[in-house]
């Protein structure tokens, strides 16, 4: 049976444990095998790191056999040669713990997905719904179009796990058919079963949840950080300090991105002192449209941002951005806060601190604290001053698609 490229990218691009199966670390192999007439089950698709070929054709008496009789999942803590279906790699300790979870296709069960790892019990209990996930969309696009009551039946079941996805990240059908490019309607009946995707949709489908992630990605979307990754920074926000900086800066990215910005990375600019890390505008561009400039500042200490870095953003004040934002991980200096409270600098300046990200991560972007900056009043002229309609902001949930941020769509009557 040929190796399907369609299902190399997907095995290769899916996003396992924040990061990409071809690009884990600590995988050194993931391989589809696809049962056959004669019993045996034949490779269709497979990403590894370790130059030792694997079996093409496995018989039903191995491991992966037993997965596709019993419907059942195994984990292999510690592998021993009599677990394995061969012992190439054990002879070079190359695979140390596996993973073999059933291919289901609707109520079929016609694969299985062997995952190897070079750390001792390194696969879990909580893995194996995330991988058959993995599974149904493998068997869904290689079997596309061969039995069509079959799909009916797989496009249900894999529509549903798709909602609960998109319900877990917290999004709506408009806001992830936005992300995704996609028709609002089209995105509703492939939840519910119908009008099942080709594979380029469900590409797009799976990309807009970040259940894959391409390599060479270079502009930062809900791919970039995965639900998993944000859950655990949800529960435990302490964990910020745990994170590479670039990782940091993606989380940063993807909080700014759901506000109601498209967002771009600035990439190498940022490994100089003064560098603007991250540009954003909103994604609905209007009369008031602006450019934002973001500096992200990321420590693994209690050490405080201070003013020497507030003050490199400042010289961007009178430039293309209308906004200069710093975000951190701790907190600001006395000197920090200072400076951007001053009349001159607070129009642009935004400092950020980790009591600002503990919110962002709970999905709250519409609090009075997001626009602490903009005035109560505003004086005109002598004289003349107008209140800020911050009653009305409050409310601007829906100005954005992405924001979280909502308008309403009528404001009450105002008093005769």
């Amino acid at each position: 049976m040929r190796v399907s490229k369609g299902l190399q990218k997907l095995l290769a691009n899916f996003v396992f444990r924040d990061c990409r199966l071809e690009s884990h670390p600590k995988l050194a192999a993931s391989l589809v095998y696809f049962a056959a007439e004669d019993l045996h089950l034949d490779l269709v698709a497979g990403v590894s790191k370790i130059p030792i070929p694997f079996e093409r054709r496995l018989p039903s008496d191995t491991l992966s056999g037993m997965v596709l009789k019993t419907r059942e999942a195994y984990i292999v803590p510690l592998v021993a040669p009599q677990d394995f279906h061969t012992t190439a790699f054990i002879s070079r300790g190359a695979i140390h713990s596996l993973l073999a979870v059933p291919i289901g296709h609707g109520s079929d069960v016609v694969g299985v997905l062997n995952m190897y790892s070079t750390e001792k019990a390194f696969f879990r209990s909580d893995d194996i719904g995330r991988i058959q996930l993995l599974g149904a969309l493998i068997a869904f696009i290689h079997t596309a179009g061969r039995n069509k009551g079959l799909n009916t039946e797989a496009a249900t079941r894999l529509g549903k796990a798709m909602s609960e996805v998109r319900a877990e990240l917290g999004l709506t059908q408009r806001e992830l058919a936005y992300a995704a490019g996609l028709h609002r309607t089209a995105l509703s009946q492939w939840e519910r079963g119908r009008w099942p995707p080709s594979i380029g949709p469900i590409y797009q489908w799976c990309t807009a949840l970040g259940l894959v992630a391409e390599e060479d990605e270079s502009q930062v979307s809900f791919l970039d950080v995965t639900p998993h990754l944000l859950m655990l920074l949800r529960d435990n926000p302490g964990e910020l300090r745990n994170l590479s900086p670039e990782r940091f800066e993606h989380v940063i990215a993807e909080r700014i991105d759901r506000m109601g910005y498209d967002v771009q990375l600035t990439g190498a600019t940022n490994q100089r002192d003064g560098g603007i890390d991250l540009i954003a505008i909103p994604k609905i561009k209007t009369i008031g449209s602006f450019l934002m400039a973001v500096q992200i500042k990321h420590h693994r200490t209690n050490r405080t941002t201070g003013r020497a870095e507030v003050d490199r953003l400042l010289a961007w004040k009178d430039s293309p951005f209308r906004v200069g934002a710093m975000v951190t991980n701790t907190s600001f200096s006395h000197d920090a806060r200072w400076l951007a409270d001053q009349a001159n600098n607070k129009a642009f300046l935004r400092l950020r601190d980790f009591e600002d990200l503990k919110r962002w991560l709970q999905g709250q972007f519409d609090s009075e604290f997001d626009w602490r900056e903009i005035p109560d009043v505003i004086s005109l002229a002598p004289g003349i001053i107008v209140p800020v309609p911050k009653g009305r902001l409050a409310n601007s949930r829906d100005i954005w698609s992405l924001s979280g941020v909502r308008m309403m769509n009528d404001y009450p009557e105002e008093e005769q």
